[in-house]
């Protein structure tokens, strides 16, 4: 196989181990190319109005709620180290102290995997 240079990019390929042969067009651009049929694409986005803050600030026994989404993404799914997840985008919760983490938002398509980070912190108040 030839792979030629377009201005000052490379192609870098290797092969699937189903025989799939995959160019790389560094850096943004994935073509990948299976016998006659070339698939392009490149990994999802966010958009501004697609993610929540990067920080939230609630107290214990208040709703979060958080919503993801992309465009060109085939699975958005929620997931925190406290066990709370969602395949679906969107994660509503009454806040714990324990809730106190970093929540990810992760969006994925058959070229990548984009991921959002959301600090919630939940302060406590005490009577």
């Amino acid at each position: 196989m030839r792979l030629k240079r377009k201005g000052h990019h490379e192609w870098l390929p290797f092969e699937l181990p189903n025989g799939t042969i995959c160019l790389f067009l560094l850096p943004f651009l994935v073509t990948l190319v299976a016998g006659q049929q070339v698939l392009r694409g490149k990994p999802p986005e966010f958009g501004k109005d697609d993610l929540p803050p990067k920080t939230i600030d609630v107290f214990e026994g208040q709703t979060v709620s958080l919503k993801c989404s992309s465009p060109n993404a085939d699975r958005v799914a929620w997931i925190s180290p406290v066990g709370r997840t969602s395949p679906l985008g969107e994660l509503s919760f009454i806040a714990s102290r324990n809730d106190s983490t970093d929540f990810r938002c992760l969006a994925a398509n058959d070229f990548g995997t984009t991921t959002h980070v959301t600090r919630i912190s939940v302060h406590c108040e005490f009577f």
